[in-house]
C-alpha cells in the first residue's frame, strides 16, 4: 500500500505542475476557440490517471517522476523535490528521521494515517456520486421517450447526458420547437466527442486525487472549457445565424430551473452568462491560425507528457567517479537493468550471473554490493574515460578506450562501480586494481569455487573425456546443432569473453546472450578434427600424453566452415591452436587461435 500512495502522491505533484502550466497556456488563447484550451485539459487528465511515461530534453516540468521517493521510508534522511524549493525546505526539514533503534519506523507512521485518511476521503466521495445516482435515477422513472435515445421529463432541471456505455439525452418538457433543435444538438456532439466518458474518469480521477486543490480546479475548469466548446460546436454545425436563438434557448433553459447538482454522469449547462457571451463572440479560426494554434498545443503536450532527464542521478554518478580520479566525458549512456536473481550459472547457459558477479566484486573493492539488489531494477550509466587504460602483458604498450559503469537504485543511491578494460574484460576497480589484486586467486579457481559452471546429467560424461575428445565432441554437437552441449565443452575464460565481445548496444553494460558475433558455438557452422599434436603449453614442445597436467596446447588440422566468411579459408581446411584447461568437472575449451 505505501508505494502505491506514493505513487499517486507522485502523479498528483506532477499533474499539478502540468495544471499550473495549462493555466497559463489559457491565457495566449483567451481569444482563441475554446476547442484548444478543451484539449489542453487532456494532457492534465492523462498525467493523472497514467503512472508511466518517458524522459524528454523537451520537458517542461521542473520535476522528475519520482518527487517522493519510493523508498522513502527506508531513507536515513527523508527528502523530497517536488519542483518549488520553498515547499522542499519545509517538508524536509519537518521530516522525522529515521530510528534504527524504534521498531517502527516514525515516518512509517505518518504514512500510514496519511492512507487511511486517503482512503476514507475516497469513499466519501463514490458514496456521495452513488448517493446522486439513487436520487436521480428516481426522478428519470416519469421519462418518456420521445425519439431515439431522447426523452422528456417533468423535473428536468436542464437537458442533459445521462450513462456512459447508452448515453441517453434528456430535456425537460414545454420547450420550443426551435429550442429543442438547439440543446438536442449540444447533447448530441457531447455524445459524439465521447464527453460523458472524459467527464465520468475526470470524476473517477478527482475521486483519487481528492487532496490536491489544483486537481479541483481541473475538474470544474475543464467541464468549463467543455461546455463553451461544444456551444461552439453546434454553431459550426448549424451557422453563425443561430447565435441569437441559440443563446435565447440556453437563457430560456436556465430560468426557474435548479441546478442538476455535480454527479459525473450528467452534464450541466455551466455558467449561463459566460455561454451566452461566448456564443455571441465566437468567430471561426483562419486556416492559419488553427494551424499555429494547434502546432502550440502540440509542443506543450510533448513539454507537459514527458518527464525531464534525470541529471541528478547522472551528476551523482560523475562526481563519485571523480572521487577515485577518474575524468569522464560528459555526456554518459543511460538505461535501466534488472537484476537477476540468481547469480549461479550452469554448463551450457549463458553466464550472465558471471558478469554480476564479477561486477560486485570490483564494486565492493570500491565499498559497493550489489548482492542486496538481486531482482530489482537498477538506473545504470555508462561513461566513456577521458583517457584509456594501458593493455597488459604484450598489449601493454597500448592504450584502449575505457568505459565505467555506475549503477543506482531509484533514489540515486550509488550501489555498483567498475570499469570496463576495453573490449573484452571487465575490470579493473576503481582503484585501479586488478582481479589477482583483489580475489588473490586465478579466475577459473575462483569460478569454480563460487560454484559456477556446475554440471547436470545430460553433461556428465564430458568430465571423463581427454583434451582431443572434447575437441571432438565439441565439433560433433555443432554438426548435429546441439548447441547446449557445445557450450558445456567451453571453459569460463571463453564463456566471460562472450559478455563483453563485440558489444551489439552501447548503452548495455553486457550482450544479452549467445549470438555470432560474441560465441564461437554460434559462428561456427560445421567442423570435425583431421590429426593433431599435444603441445606443452609454456615449452611448446610436442607431448606424447597429458599426463598430470592441467592444462596443454592441442596444435590441431582441423576442417572448419564459419558463418562469418571473414574466417575462412578457400578449401576450409587450416591449422587452429587449442587452449585446453583441465577442472573439477573435466577438460574445457578456453581458446580457438591462429597461433600458440
Amino acid at each position: 500500500m505505501d508505494s502505491i500512495f506514493i505513487k499517486i502522491i507522485n502523479m498528483s505533484i506532477i499533474a499539478g505542475h502540468t495544471i499550473l502550466f495549462v493555466l497559463a497556456a489559457r491565457f495566449p488563447l483567451k481569444k482563441i476557440p475554446k476547442t484548444f484550451s478543451y484539449y489542453l485539459w487532456w494532457i492534465v487528465l492523462f498525467r493523472l490517471i497514467c503512472p508511466f511515461t518517458f524522459e524528454g530534453i523537451f520537458s517542461l516540468l521542473p520535476v522528475g517522476s519520482s518527487p517522493i521517493p519510493n523508498d522513502l521510508i527506508y531513507m536515513e534522511r527523508p527528502q523530497i523535490q517536488s519542483g518549488v524549493n520553498v515547499v522542499d525546505e519545509i517538508v524536509n526539514s519537518s521530516l522525522p528521521a529515521s530510528d534504527p533503534v524504534a521498531s517502527i519506523n516514525p515516518i512509517q507512521i505518518w504514512m500510514s494515517i496519511g492512507e487511511v485518511i486517503w482512503i476514507a476521503g475516497i469513499i466519501t466521495m463514490i458514496i456521495y456520486s452513488m448517493f446522486k445516482l439513487l436520487k436521480l435515477r428516481r426522478r428519470l422513472r416519469s421519462a418518456s421517450l420521445t425519439s431515439e435515445g431522447i426523452y422528456e421529463l417533468d423535473e428536468a432541471p436542464t437537458a442533459f447526458v445521462y450513462g456512459i456505455l447508452r448515453p441517453k439525452i434528456y430535456i425537460p418538457k414545454g420547450l420550443s420547437k426551435w429550442e429543442v433543435e438547439y440543446i438536442i444538438q449540444h447533447e448530441r456532439i457531447h455524445i459524439k466527442r465521447f464527453d460523458h466518458i472524459i467527464r465520468f474518469l475526470a470524476y473517477m480521477t478527482l475521486c483519487i486525487h481528492w487532496f490536491n486543490p489544483l486537481v479541483w480546479v481541473f475538474f470544474f475548469l475543464m467541464n468549463k472549457d467543455m461546455e463553451l466548446s461544444c456551444d461552439e460546436a453546434v454553431i459550426r454545425d448549424m451557422g453563425d445565424n443561430i447565435k441569437r436563438n441559440y443563446s435565447n434557448s440556453i437563457l430560456e433553459l436556465s430560468k426557474d430551473r435548479d441546478a442538476l447538482g455535480s454527479f459525473p454522469l450528467a452534464f450541466r449547462g455551466g455558467d449561463i452568462k459566460e455561454r451566452i457571451k461566448n456564443i455571441l463572440n465566437y468567430k471561426r479560426p483562419s486556416f492559419w491560425v488553427s494551424i499555429l494554434v494547434s502546432i502550440f498545443i502540440l509542443i506543450i503536450s510533448i513539454g507537459l507528457i514527458s518527464n525531464p532527464p534525470n541529471k541528478k542521478g547522472i551528476d551523482e554518478a560523475k562526481s563519485y567517479l571523480e572521487k577515485w580520479d577518474i575524468k569522464v566525458l560528459d555526456e554518459p549512456q543511460v538505461f535501466t537493468i534488472k537484476v537477476p536473481r540468481d547469480w549461479g550459472v550452469m554448463l551450457g547457459e549463458y553466464p550472465e550471473g558471471l558478469y554480476w558477479k564479477i561486477a560486485n566484486e570490483f564494486s565492493k573493492a570500491v565499498g559497493l554490493d550489489m548482492e542486496p539488489f538481486k531482482g530489482e531494477t537498477l538506473k545504470g550509466y555508462i561513461y566513456e574515460l577521458e583517457d584509456g587504460l594501458p593493455g597488459e602483458g604484450v598489449q601493454e604498450e597500448f592504450t584502449y578506450s575505457t568505459t565505467a559503469a555506475v549503477l543506482t537504485t531509484k533514489n540515486d543511491d550509488i550501489v555498483g562501480s567498475w570499469l570496463n578494460f576495453n573490449i573484452w574484460d571487465i575490470g579493473p576497480s576503481l582503484d585501479k586494481r586488478t582481479w589477482d589484486d583483489i580475489v588473490n586467486m586465478p579466475f577459473h579457481e575462483w569460478a569454480y569455487g563460487e560454484g559456477f559452471f556446475r554440471g547436470n546429467n545430460r553433461n556428465e560424461d564430458l568430465e571423463d573425456l581427454s583434451p582431443v575428445e572434447v575437441i571432438e565432441t565439441f565439433f560433433e554437437a555443432i554438426n548435429d546443432k546441439d548447441r547446449k552441449r557445445a557450450i558445456s565443452c567451453l571453459g569460463p575464460y571463453t564463456l566471460k569473453s562472450s559478455l563483453t565481445t563485440n558489444l551489439y548496444e552501447e548503452d548495455y553494460l553486457y550482450n544479452s546472450g549467445f549470438k555470432e558475433k560474441n560465441c564461437i558455438v554460434y559462428n561456427i557452422l560445421e567442423g570435425h578434427l583431421n590429426s593433431y599434436i599435444l603441445l606443452d603449453p609454456e615449452e611448446l614442445i610436442e607431448l606424447e600424453d597429458v599426463e598430470d597436467r592441467d592444462s596443454v596446447i592441442i596444435q590441431a588440422d582441423i576442417y572448419i566452415n564459419w558463418k562469418d566468411d571473414a574466417f575462412n579459408v578457400p578449401d576450409y581446411e587450416t591449422v587452429r591452436f587449442f587452449d585446453l584447461k583441465k577442472y573439477q568437472n573435466g577438460w574445457k575449451i578456453e581458446g580457438i587461435n591462429t597461433g600458440p
